[in-house]
């Protein structure tokens, strides 16, 4: 049990907002908080240097990682207070030795420990926590009435498109005596942890968080703060949210000595930039090891029958759940979360359905105000008539999801969509190549998706909204377009399936629900990709199968990769990490005894 839980917390992101002064444990004592709990004394030669440096790891950072992932050893796995506060003193040492190991690694190959995109990277990802932690703030904020008696407006906050990363691919080959056999091989051994490939640059340097100019000013570092003081200068709300957030600041470090806010916003800055950075090198290190080639191929470590033995049990475990439960399969293919592997087939039938929605709900419900008190029947109807046919949507950007101010209307975008679609190719008699054909149709469909669109219930995601059409007729929704039920929604979604002849790629006419203006994309009958496991199990040949059919037609994973990444990410790497930390202590601290654990110093977060 403890190497399941090992890797999973590996894997977790330490948290990087502040605590706002609710922790779990202690008081705001300076000598509590900075008790040392445990010290790494780092001692090793790399490229002929002798490197010794003395890690503390206080009280504080204890507190933090156990609020952040360390109660989850409590609360899933059975552990006791007093063991998983052990594990997660261990975990942050481990996390100190693996980004020591990287950092060893880059100086052993005569490399910098950051290339320019992900100094890039860095940059970007502590900015955005910053302002994902001061928006938590705005978000308080927002409710009240600002000084001016006017209400603040909802920051917009948008989605991108995010591409399926492939880990490996699936090869076949033809052997001598004809027979066909299959390999699993890695698809790119190359860098993927920064997820960024641009590089910023400011008057010919590069974003560096630690670059420092000539005067000693950190450049880049206070870029960020005069982004943050031009956003709270332009807002009354957005200068109260920052204000309560350096207030936390201040209030969980109280026992250090802060001069000015700025000097506060700086100290957090630092803070998290540290946490982005650790959590990025233990990236690393994973990407480092986990993608090593193995015997100086790309062959994949994990096995074909692993693969179909994994997926076997996920179709089982939903057949049992659901094979004679026709509710139940209902309740969770129309709901916007739970994901299903096998498919219960009863009279009902189910497709799925790519939905853009031009959101009118405000507009509507200040109509519907008026109804009776301002206007009669006929002319609300009217009203409502005309809301609907001049609706339009913003269009967001497709670099930050960000609405950009343009619109486009209903009608518009209706036409736009199907000269779109009407560039890809016909289908044919081969269901093999009929099933890409579908596929580049939905390619064809995702930037509209996202980036015309009010609703983001269904992006990047692994499940895909669905609608069914029960044994009598009648529609079933998808519960998070519920809202939009009526009559003419009801239609559109009877005609969209067409009597079972849709096509992936048939599109609705514009759709006026009960909150909005629809336009819906048929996205394929909801079915089983394999229909004989419980019979035959998964065989070599499915593999084929999995290969090609994707989870969520709207993204290249498959059912292959669906298994790969579990497989690959949770088992395989496990053994070797473990074993790898060991020799990471002995290599890197004085053959292992440099490393101590005082647990005299917290014990007191033990005791109930």
């Amino acid at each position: 049990m403890k190497k399941k839980v090992f890797s999973l917390v590996l894997c977790l992101v330490m948290c990087a907002s502040v605590l706002a002064g609710c922790n779990l444990f202690g008081t705001d004592w300076e000598k509590y908080y900075n008790t040392v709990v445990a010290t790494i004394n780092f001692d090793y030669v790399s490229g002929g240097v002798t490197h010794t440096e003395s890690v503390d790891i206080t009280k504080r950072e204890l507190i933090n990682a156990y609020n952040s992932y360390g109660y989850n050893y409590e609360q899933n796995y059975g552990y006791t207070v007093e063991e998983a506060i052990d594990m997660t003193i261990d975990t942050i040492v481990n996390r100190k030795l693996m980004a020591k190991d990287v950092e060893r690694t880059a100086e052993e190959n005569g490399q910098a420990l950051f290339n320019d995109a992900e100094k890039t990277y860095l940059w970007e990802e502590t900015y955005d926590a910053l302002l994902d932690n001061l928006y938590t703030y705005y978000e308080d904020i927002i409710g009240e009435t600002s000084v001016g008696g006017e209400e603040a407006e909802e920051e917009s906050t948008g989605t991108i498109f995010e591409e399926y990363d492939k880990l490996a691919v699936l090869q076949t080959k033809i052997d001598a005596n004809g027979n066909k056999t299959y390999e699993i091989r890695k698809y790119n051994t190359t860098s993927k942890t920064s997820g960024s490939s641009h590089i910023l640059s400011l008057d010919s340097v590069n974003y560096d968080m630690e670059y420092q100019d000539s005067e000693g000013n950190f450049v880049f570092k206070d870029l960020i703060y005069t982004y943050f003081e031009a956003l709270t200068n332009a807002s009354s709300n957005w200068r109260a949210s920052l204000n309560q957030y350096l207030s936390d600041v201040r209030d969980n470090y109280s026992y250090m000595t802060f001069g000015d806010d700025e000097e506060v916003f700086m100290f957090e800055l630092n803070r998290i930039y540290d946490i982005v950075k650790e959590n990025y090198l233990v990236d690393k290190y994973t990407e480092l090891h986990n993608n090593l080639e193995k015997d100086g191929s790309d062959v994949s470590n994990v096995r074909a029958d692993a693969m179909l033995s994994y997926y076997e049990g996920l179709w089982m475990a939903d057949y049992e759940k659901y094979v004679n439960k026709a509710s139940s399969f209902q309740t969770d293919i129309l709901s916007e979360s739970t994901t299903v592997n096998y498919v219960n087939t009863d009279e009902n039938t189910y497709f799925n359905v790519g939905v853009i929605k031009i959101d009118l709900t405000a507009e509507l419900e200040e109509l519907e105000g008026k109804l009776y008190n301002e206007i009669d029947e006929a002319e609300y109807q009217a009203q409502k008539q005309q809301l609907f046919e001049n609706a339009s949507v913003e269009i967001k950007d497709s670099t930050n999801g960000v609405a950009t101010g343009k619109t486009i209307s209903a009608k518009d975008l209706l036409t736009k969509i199907k000269t779109t679609l009407s560039g890809t190719r016909s289908y044919g008699n081969d269901a093999l190549v009929n099933q890409q054909i579908a596929y580049e149709k939905a390619d064809a469909f995702v930037d509209y998706l996202y980036y015309y669109n009010d609703d983001s219930t269904y992006l990047n995601t692994d499940k895909m909204s669905s609608f069914g059409i029960s044994g009598s007729g009648e529609v079933l929704y998808n519960t998070t377009f519920s809202s939009a039920e009526n009559d003419a929604f009801d239609q559109a979604i009877k005609e969209l399936y067409n009597n079972g002849n849709a096509q992936v790629g048939d599109l609705s006419s514009l759709v006026y629900g009960e909150d909005g203006v629809y336009i819906l994309f048929y996205a394929g009958k909801v079915e089983n990709a394999l229909t004989n496991v419980k019979d035959a199990g998964v065989n070599l040949t499915d593999l084929e199968i999995m290969a090609r059919t994707r989870v969520n037609i709207f993204n290249t994973k498959t059912i292959f990769d669906l298994c790969y990444d579990a497989l690959y990410n949770e088992a395989l790497f496990d053994t070797f990490q473990e074993e790898h930390i060991i020799q990471l202590q002995n290599e890197l601290t004085r053959e292992g005894d440099g490393i101590t654990i005082y647990p005299d110093a917290y014990k007191d977060l033990t005791q109930s």
